[in-house]
């Protein structure tokens, strides 16, 4: 067998060797206890770090005020904020989530707020829908209305436009935006609103440009 390199362990002079080995032990167990707690926690960090973006997103894309209400209950819901959830009436207003229509005539819906996203990726759209994303970072959820027909390559460039342009990557060149089927898109046990996972997706890279989704898409 190879010699092993010898180490030498500092000891305090004020307590026995026994003691300083246990000293040690004790030190050891610590920080073995904290490399365990930190390998949890720094997921659920990153997750709650994603989230709260993602909710700075969403005020940055509201056009009402009940949008923010929406938001504003939505943090108390989820912890954030303190205060009561106003009881719901009988027929509580909704707001309304982006509505564009593509060149060639297909429908398009963004999502303004988690609570939107949510409404229009779980309780909206079909499993044949197309649902967009931008990629890895924060954004709205984007619906392409399919029909049961393919979706053209114009209108999927329009929506990824769209879904760009209401994200954190507003700003930038060449922005990656995921699409799948709507069935590939799932909820995670007790993921906070507006949060999903995907899989079985492919991905178009776009330019934001405000000016062609005036011009070009034209929505309300």
């Amino acid at each position: 067998t190879e010699a092993m390199d010898k180490i030498k362990i500092p000891l305090d002079k004020k307590y026995p060797p026994a003691e300083n080995a246990q000293r040690y032990y004790k030190r050891y167990s610590k920080l073995k206890n904290a490399h365990s707690l930190l390998l949890k926690q720094i997921p659920e960090t990153n997750d709650e770090i994603e989230y709260l973006e993602n909710v700075l997103n969403s005020i940055d894309n509201c056009t009402e005020v009940i949008e923010l209400e929406e938001i504003k209950e939505e943090l108390i819901k989820e912890g954030y904020l303190k205060g009561k959830i106003k009881k719901k009436k009988k027929k509580k207003a909704m707001s309304k989530p982006y509505h564009y229509l593509s060149s060639d005539g297909s429908h398009i819906y963004v999502g303004k707020n988690n609570k939107q996203n949510d409404y229009l990726t779980l309780r909206f759209a079909h499993k044949e829908d197309l649902w967009l994303h931008v990629q890895k970072m924060p954004g709205s959820h984007v619906i392409i209305k399919s029909d049961n027909k393919k979706v053209s390559d114009t209108t999927l460039e329009q929506a990824a436009m769209l879904a760009a342009y209401y994200s954190k990557g507003k700003r930038s060149t060449n922005v990656p935006v995921d699409y799948t089927e709507k069935k590939n898109v799932k909820k995670p046990k007790n993921a906070k609103t507006g949060m999903v996972i995907y899989e079985d997706f492919s991905t178009i890279f776009v330019t934001p440009n405000k000016e062609q989704i005036e011009n070009r898409v034209g929505g309300n």
